[in-house]
């Protein structure tokens, strides 16, 4: 369950929320549960699909569901920070899928490799794929051996994603579609005085024609 932050890490909470709903997410779903509901992507609503793409991975199997991220960086642009100037990325989200785990069993991870895979076969330029440390060594080379670059990226042990994140929201230079679990989570992060890091309690994050079913 999420709770209100008693020290929350972002306050502007208008101007996170303002960085959703920006465009259509590519699959049909924002949240499934493998292998009972099969999502589909919408093969139209790729963006610039030779643009290169990196997806992370927080992944769980039987508890928290797991979440996936797929975006790309479309541009760069300037920001005025008092006297100086900087270069920074402009960052498209192109969906944030929530898997849960089916009741009893445990996350198909061949599941979300099989997606990745399907998406980059449809044309969706992805590259590279970070995943946290939970569970991942195993998927990172199977990804890796089939071409892609993958990284381990551990959220809970370094705050610097989460710093960049909230500039970026704050300065507008992320668009992502609308996803309520999502946008709940990092409303929900706050800052760990004792600790020097941020952090959320997990929740369970983790229509119409389509063109491909994963």
């Amino acid at each position: 369950m999420s709770t209100v932050a008693a020290h929350p890490f972002p306050v502007n909470r208008d101007a996170v929320a303002a960085r959703f709903g920006r465009h259509p997410s590519i699959p049909t779903h924002d949240a499934v549960t493998w292998p009972d509901e099969q999502p589909g992507a919408y093969r139209g609503r790729f963006h610039r699909p030779e643009l290169i793409r990196l997806a992370h991975l927080d992944l769980s199997l039987t508890g928290d569901a797991t979440g996936v991220v797929v975006g790309c960086v479309t541009g760069f642009d300037r920001v005025k920070r008092g006297e100086n100037t900087e270069t920074l990325p402009r960052v498209r989200i192109d969906f944030a899928l929530q898997v849960h785990p089916p009741k009893g069993g445990e996350i198909p991870f061949e599941k979300i490799r099989s997606m990745i895979y399907k998406l980059r076969d449809l044309g969706l330029n992805i590259r590279h794929v970070s995943a946290d440390t939970y569970q991942s060594a195993d998927t990172l080379q199977l990804l890796y051996q089939q071409g892609l670059v993958t990284s381990v990226r551990s959220i809970d042990r370094d705050p610097r994603p989460y710093d960049v994140l909230k500039t970026a929201l704050y300065d507008g230079r992320v668009e992502i579609p609308a996803h309520d679990a999502l946008l709940g989570e990092l409303l929900a992060l706050e800052r760990d005085g004792r600790r020097g890091r941020s952090s959320a309690r997990r929740t369970a994050w983790g229509r119409g024609r389509c063109s491909a079913h994963w």
